[in-house]
């Protein structure tokens, strides 16, 4: 039997545990309208980027690297900065920097970087490591 409850936002019906992607999408076009880092949002709006974004989550499998170490098979969303754009600009394009994940990986990696950065910055690099060791990269 299948469940559903109503979005409290718009009133559609939807699946218990889900969240409606019409007003995901529609909060994702304000945050990105009131962003105050104009430069970043640039960046990762740019051809280069996407390139090197996709070449990436290419060279990885199409894994979340981070899955992947704790013994689970996700597929990658997310191409993400170990080392934040905001914290060296240079490493943008910088392969060494760059690691593919999950969704839900990312919101747990900015919330450990909240508490305890550069620890989980080593966990990254550490996991990315292990990858590129098992399958030769």
């Amino acid at each position: 039997m299948t469940i559903y409850t109503i979005c409290s936002s718009c009133g559609r019906k939807l699946l218990v545990g889900t969240k409606c992607e019409v007003c995901n999408k529609e909060r994702y076009k304000q945050y990105k309208r009131f962003r105050k880092d104009k430069k970043e949002q640039a960046f990762y709006s740019s051809r280069e980027w996407k390139v090197v974004s996709e070449v990436t989550k290419l060279k990885y499998l199409g894994l979340c690297v981070k899955c992947w170490d704790n013994g689970e098979l996700k597929s990658s969303a997310v191409t993400h900065h170990i080392k934040e754009l905001k914290e060296d600009w240079s490493l943008k394009l910088e392969p060494s920097n760059l690691i593919p994940i999950c969704n839900r990986c990312h919101d747990k990696i900015h919330k450990e970087y909240k508490k305890n950065k550069s620890e989980e910055q080593n966990k990254l690099r550490a996991s990315k490591g292990k990858f590129e060791r098992e399958y030769k990269i």
